[in-house]
């Protein structure tokens, strides 16, 4: 904690606070997606892409927040790693999924794929991003 600055401290110490929120959004978006597939719901189709964009920034502040607070030590450097890459990963993913959920490109077949296979892993990667971070 030596050479680290009481404000990066403050800052890193809402990344538990801030985290839910991207949980929040990429489970209400894996949800929606699930549910707009079915007849009669695919106008949840319109604010699916929305909510992607909220995922994928909320984890990016989430992941800086959680930057700050490793600054701080007192982790286990094994799980704080882990913790940390599959936390980008989601970033990375969350991203990746709003920039194919564009009308424009979802039509076509292999985005459809790449669509559904990042939606999976994104999944797994929430998952064990979670449970990393209470560990």
């Amino acid at each position: 904690m030596e050479g680290v600055s009481d404000i990066v401290i403050f800052l890193g110490r809402f990344h538990p606070l801030v985290v839910h929120f991207p949980i929040g959004f990429l489970t209400l978006a894996i949800v929606l997606e699930i549910i707009s597939r079915r007849p009669g719901f695919e106008k949840f189709n319109n604010v699916i892409r929305f909510i992607w964009l909220l995922s994928w920034l909320s984890a990016t502040v989430a992941v800086v927040l959680g930057y700050l607070l490793s600054l701080g030590g007192d982790y286990d450097e094994d799980t704080l790693s882990l913790h940390q890459w599959f936390g980008i990963s989601v970033v990375v993913m969350s991203f990746g999924c709003y920039l194919l959920r564009n009308d424009k490109l979802s039509t076509r077949g292999y985005v459809k794929h790449l669509y559904l296979v990042l939606l999976i892993l994104v999944s797994v990667s929430l998952i064990v991003t979670g449970h990393l971070g209470g560990s």
